[in-house]
């Protein structure tokens, strides 16, 4: 799903509107985290995502910390870049100079500060990297998402969670304000900015069950230290999110042009096709006793057509007065009475 409103979005906007903007560029980057998030949480199953860990054995241990690794750091990649891409929207539809501009520009610089600050301690937990899933080995110094202490390897991923949630309620609030006066397009606006906001709250819904999920089990070592058992709910949490909220960044863009142009379709000409059946036509004149004439076409075919009568030409069939010849719908030949 997320692909195809991606998709669609693009299509509008390079081929319809023929505008293209940086945060087209921030929901493509986005969207190639999200895709390594996804990627790396089905091979994470394999490895042992939803199994307990004491069960794992040392090599799908590693194998699984290695592949967990790298969802995480997707997930910390993913999550601003997808705020800033809807930001950067934002900022293509307020006046500059505004309010409502000046505090989308602050929210940028403080996401991206924030993604980048959490991304670095995802992809860099310690020295060395490779004592991160190397079980056996014992790191020089760790740090963040790679501490040894469960306090802070805990508080890392619950304070990533719950910044996360305050930042998306801050874009969704922006989305509140989007102006609905003084624009050409001002009768489309409400539409999109209702379809923005329910769309950035049902992200924040699953943002906040993955927060209590994350809450619960201390980031997966209360009240013992499993965590492919207990980041099963939160890694799958953390999937559907980002692809939602690129869903979300996508509606407001290709959605009303969708709907313009299905109700655009419009009848422009009607017509109604009757039939009538000629059940028999009788004609014989009586002011014309030895001669039966046979119009070639029968009036009332429509005014614009011009029948043989109306030039003057008549079929005769020179017949004796003791003769009649009886015509019926379809038939093809003629009996003496």
């Amino acid at each position: 799903m997320a692909y195809i409103c991606c998709g669609l979005r693009f299509y509008v906007r390079l081929r319809v509107t023929r505008c293209p903007g940086w945060d087209d560029l921030f929901l493509c980057l986005s969207l190639m985290a999200s895709s390594a998030l996804t990627v790396a949480t089905c091979i994470a199953r394999e490895y042992g995502l939803g199994e307990h860990f004491a069960q794992l054995g040392i090599v799908r241990m590693s194998s699984f910390i290695k592949s967990f690794y790298v969802c995480n750091g997707a997930y910390c990649v993913a999550t601003p870049l997808i705020k800033i891409a809807l930001l950067l929207q934002y900022l293509r539809m307020f006046p500059a100079d505004t309010r409502r501009w000046r505090a989308s520009v602050v929210l940028v610089c403080v996401t991206g500060l924030w993604g980048a600050s959490y991304s670095a301690i995802a992809w860099f937990p310690c020295l060395p990297l490779s004592a991160h899933w190397d079980v056996g080995a014992k790191a020089e110094a760790a740090w963040g998402f790679g501490s040894e202490d469960p306090a802070v390897f805990s508080g890392t991923y619950i304070s990533h969670v719950a910044t996360n949630m305050a930042l998306d309620i801050a874009v969704s609030a922006i989305a509140l304000t989007i102006p609905l006066a003084g624009r050409p397009d001002a009768s489309s606006l409400p539409s999109i900015a209702a379809l923005g906001v329910m769309a950035l709250s049902s992200v924040n819904i699953v943002a906040l069950f993955r927060l209590i999920s994350i809450g619960r089990s201390r980031a997966g070592t209360y009240p013992d230290l499993d965590p492919s058992w207990y980041a099963c709910v939160p890694a799958i949490l953390a999937t559907v999110e980002v692809n939602l909220a690129a869903v979300c960044a996508s509606l407001p863009i290709f959605w009303p042009r969708l709907c313009a142009g299905i109700l655009g379709i419009t009848v422009t000409r009607e017509f109604t096709v009757t039939t009538e059946e000629l059940k028999e036509a009788g004609l014989a004149s009586p002011q014309h006793d030895g001669d039966l004439s046979v119009p070639y076409a029968a009036d009332g075919f429509g005014a614009g057509f011009r029948t043989p009568r109306a030039l003057g030409h008549r079929a005769g069939l020179g017949l004796s007065g003791q003769t009649k010849i009886e015509i019926r719908a379809g038939a093809a030949s003629a009996r003496r009475l």
